[in-house]
C-alpha cells in the first residue's frame, strides 16, 4: 500500500490519533473516537479508551454520543428546507411567527442591569437571519455574567439539561417543559445587544426550533425525524435513545 490512503496521508492520521490518545492517557478524557470519510466512504476510524472506565467498557465503532451544539447545523438544515418550500425567509421578522418578540427591550450596557432605567427599545426587529447567525442580541445563561443570567435560569430559559442526575457541577438550571414555553419566556427577557449589530453566542438556534414548529405545524423532533433523519438513514440520531428491551 502507498503512503496515501485514497488521497489522505496515513502519517497525518497517525498524528491525529496520537494527540487524542494522549488526552485519554492523561485522564483528560475517558475515551475518544475519530472517523474520517472521503466521498461518503469512511477511510479511517480509531477507537481508544472507555465509555465506562470503572466497568472497563471500551469505546466501539457504534458507541453513541451526545452531539450538543452540533444540533445547530441540523436546525439550520431544517430551516433551509422550509425556506426552499417558500414557508420561511431569511429576513422575515421573528414576530411574524412568534408575536411576543415584536417589542423587545435591550440592555444599554452589555451584561449590565435589567431595571427600567437600564433598558431601551430595540431599534429593529429580530429576523430569522439573526437567529441563525447569533446576531439577534439574545443572551445565554452560560455566557452572560450579570443579572440577566440568573433571570434566564429563574425563568427556565436554559437551552439544554446536561443530566437529570443530582450532580451540582453540571447543573445549569432547569429547562422549560416545551419549546413553546421556552420561546414565550425568552420574549420577556431583555436582549444583550441591539439586533443585527453584534455576534454573540446565544439561544438563537434553540429559538429556531420553536419557529420550525410553528411554520411546519409539527413538533420539532418529529420534523427532524421525518424530513432529515429518516431520509438520510440516520437511524441512531434521536433526542432520547430508546432503552434496551
Amino acid at each position: 500500500m502507498t503512503d496515501q490512503l485514497q488521497g489522505i496521508s496515513r502519517e497525518r492520521l497517525a498524528r491525529l490519533d496520537a494527540v487524542l490518545h494522549r488526552y485519554v492517557d492523561a485522564g483528560k478524557l475517558p475515551g475518544v473516537q475519530t472517523a474520517v470519510s472521503r466521498r461518503g466512504e469512511v477511510v479511517h476510524r480509531d477507537c481508544y479508551g472507555f465509555t465506562d472506565v470503572e466497568a472497563g467498557r471500551k469505546v466501539e465503532p457504534d458507541t453513541l454520543y451526545r452531539i450538543y451544539s452540533m444540533t445547530k447545523p441540523i436546525t439550520g438544515m431544517a430551516a433551509m428546507i422550509l425556506m426552499d418550500e417558500g414557508k420561511l425567509s431569511l429576513d422575515q421578522p421573528l414576530h411574524t411567527i412568534l408575536p411576543k418578540f415584536k417589542q423587545m427591550l435591550v440592555q444599554k450596557t452589555y451584561d449590565g442591569g435589567i431595571g427600567p432605567a437600564d433598558l431601551e427599545p430595540a431599534v429593529r426587529p429580530i429576523t430569522i437571519r439573526h437567529l441563525l447567525t447569533h446576531t439577534a442580541g439574545l443572551g445565554y445563561s452560560i455566557v452572560q455574567q450579570g443579572p440577566i443570567s440568573q433571570l434566564m435560569v429563574d425563568r427556565e430559559v436554559v437551552p439544554g439539561q446536561v443530566t437529570k442526575l443530582d450532580l451540582p457541577q453540571f447543573l445549569r438550571g432547569k429547562s422549560a417543559d416545551s419549546l413553546e414555553i421556552f420561546a414565550d419566556r425568552a420574549a420577556e427577557i431583555p436582549l444583550v445587544h441591539q439586533p443585527g449589530t453584534r455576534w454573540s453566542y446565544s439561544i438563537g438556534l434553540d429559538l429556531m426550533g420553536r419557529v420550525i414548529e410553528v411554520v411546519s405545524g409539527q413538533k420539532f423532533d418529529e420534523f427532524l425525524q421525518e424530513r432529515i433523519f429518516d431520509p438520510l438513514g440516520m437511524t441512531q440520531s434521536t433526542y432520547e435513545q430508546p432503552l434496551p428491551a
